[in-house]
């Protein structure tokens, strides 16, 4: 008997000893008592529900005593009550400091005004639901709202430790408070710029008085001031303040979280301060891009050529936007001034000259686009396209007779300041024969050089029409010293061959003699013969002559 007479007055008077598991509540019936006239008196009984096992409790109800007021404690019926078995110990019952075990000064917690306070202990534990004591209060005066509140509530379960539970307190009539908005809810902030949100509270259940407000951020790069930060809130009515978002320039583009929260020495005691999250969102300050399309002008040397200049807005941006150049020529715009709408663009037609130039130039415009303290810029370049050249054929069409041969001039010049080695070769499917001279030649801008072809014919060609593909490629050298994608160009050289002039056939010969020779020949030697003939006949027709003999 004396250890639990220790045990239970250790619960009374001693430090609270770690708790077990366990899951039981510890509640008021009812919670909520509504608002009755002043003299009026009410009960509230105090309960728990799935318990675990527990020999003894210690509990206070706390009131506003200006408002209502505890007149007795009663624990007849409680859970204990029901174990014929065991012995219950009224250990205390004390009601605004005065009673049975009131605890006034050298122990914890103490006892005073509006404070019910009991303490009951039992040799047999009990568990599960029931009742542990009924609390009387009295209506004091014809204010609306006071909190019932259970603390400093231990239960002891027997082993030297205490019962875990939840608990929940009740009140009398509903307690005043206010209620918190924005608007709006979610901000949107440009860079070195700012937004407002009107934060509005509301008096509910005739709650009156001061509130004071602050703010928090999730991050940096933002500022936020309240104007108030402290609002006189009237019962029943409403009043605001502006939250100021400032977003500084090196924010970074991302939302925010900002967390207002109002506390008030007039809401209830043991009240939570009111929080409300607004949304921020930082993008860039509104701003606006130009390009132009295209950007690089390829362009002969005094001519012209045209782009076209584009302004688009950014963030929401809107308003006019002033054109102007800056280059080495003549410029011209269709349009000087542009207004863009939000999410929108509009564009003109930029026309530029380029310089007069022997040699490769770039000329550089720069378009400068301008609203307000914003400027954008834009560079365009003129400059000639990438070098080329031409081919061309002296003659490109020719006569000749078989069996001859025919010189044809090929002059290639550098277009556009190509700079570079070209090569010359060909192609026939005539059998023709050709060559060149030279080969290849280095070609400077402004110059025209020339190839010599030379096609061949025999005898055996046949007439007609005949053709020498002929193909000139070039690797030109940049602007930068670099090479770059060769040029090609071919052009054919016509060949019209003609046939040898007919001629009579040769007479026939007599031993190597045409006819009238051998005749002629012929018909000498017969004269010839014909007078050795007729000499030779007449010298045998001659007398002889004798010699004269002397004697």
């Amino acid at each position: 008997m004396l250890t639990v007479l220790l045990l239970l007055s250790g619960l009374v008077a001693a430090p609270r000893i770690p708790a077990v598991a366990g899951a039981g509540s510890l509640y008021l019936s009812p919670g909520v008592i509504a608002p009755q006239a002043i003299g009026s008196t009410f009960s509230v009984l105090v309960k728990v529900a799935s318990f675990d096992q527990f020999n003894g409790w210690e509990i206070q109800i706390l009131v506003d005593p200006t408002v209502i007021n505890a007149t007795s404690i009663t624990t007849d019926g409680n859970i204990f009550s029901v174990n014929t078995t065991g012995i219950v110990f009224p250990l205390r019952d004390c009601v605004n400091g005065s009673g049975t075990g009131c605890c006034l000064s050298a122990c914890a917690p103490l006892d005073g005004p509006g404070i019910a306070d009991s303490a009951v202990g039992d040799t047999k534990p009990a568990s599960g639901a029931g009742l542990l004591f009924n609390v009387t209060f009295t209506v004091i005066s014809n204010r609306l709202y006071s909190p019932i509140t259970i603390e400093n509530d231990a239960f002891s379960n027997g082993g030297g430790s205490f019962v875990v539970h939840t608990t929940t307190s009740g009140s009398y009539g509903t307690a005043p408070d206010f209620s918190l908005s924005a608007n709006p809810s979610s901000l949107g902030v440009a860079a070195s710029s700012s937004a407002t949100s009107t934060i509005t509270l509301a008096s509910l259940n005739h709650f009156s008085g001061e509130v004071n407000l602050t703010a928090i951020l999730s991050g940096s790069g933002i500022a936020t001031t309240l104007s108030p930060n402290q609002i006189m809130l009237s019962d029943g009515g409403t009043a605001s303040t502006n939250l100021v978002v400032q977003a500084q320039a090196n924010a970074s583009a991302t939302s925010y979280t900002i967390t207002v929260i109002a506390n008030s020495s007039s809401l209830p005691p043991h009240s939570l301060p009111h929080t409300l999250e607004l949304t921020v969102s930082v993008h860039p300050e509104p701003d606006f891009e130009v390009y132009a399309s295209p950007a690089l002008l390829l362009t002969q040397q005094a001519s012209s050529n045209s782009t076209v200049i584009t302004v688009a807005s950014e963030n929401n941006f809107t308003g006019a936007v002033i054109l102007t150049v800056v280059g080495p020529t003549a410029t011209r715009f269709d349009k000087t001034s542009l207004t863009i709408q939000s999410g929108g663009n509009a564009t003109s037609t930029l026309t530029v000259s380029t310089q007069s130039s022997p040699i490769p130039f770039e000329d550089d415009f720069f378009v400068n686009a301008t609203s307000g303290s914003l400027v954008h810029t834009v560079e365009v370049i003129a400059e000639p396209p990438p070098g080329d050249f031409s081919i061309s054929a002296n003659p490109a069409t020719s006569a000749v007779q078989a069996g001859n041969t025919e010189v044809v001039s090929i002059g290639v010049a550098s277009q556009d300041y190509f700079v570079g080695t070209v090569y010359i070769l060909g192609t026939s499917k005539s059998g023709l024969g050709f060559s060149f001279d030279p080969g290849s030649m280095f070609l400077n801008f402004s110059q025209t050089v020339f190839f010599k072809l030379k096609v061949t014919t025999d005898t055996s060609t046949t007439p007609g029409n005949h053709t020498v593909e002929l193909t000139v490629y070039g690797q030109l050298i940049g602007r930068a010293g670099q090479g770059i994608q060769p040029s090609l160009h071919t052009i054919t050289i016509t060949l019209l061959v003609s046939a040898l002039p007919q001629t009579a056939a040769p007479a026939p010969t007599f031993l190597g003699l045409q006819e009238p020779i051998f005749y002629g020949v012929i018909g000498s030697l017969a004269i010839l013969l014909a007078v050795l003939g007729v000499l030779e006949v007449r010298r045998s027709n001659r007398p002889q002559s004798r010699p004269i003999l002397e004697g």
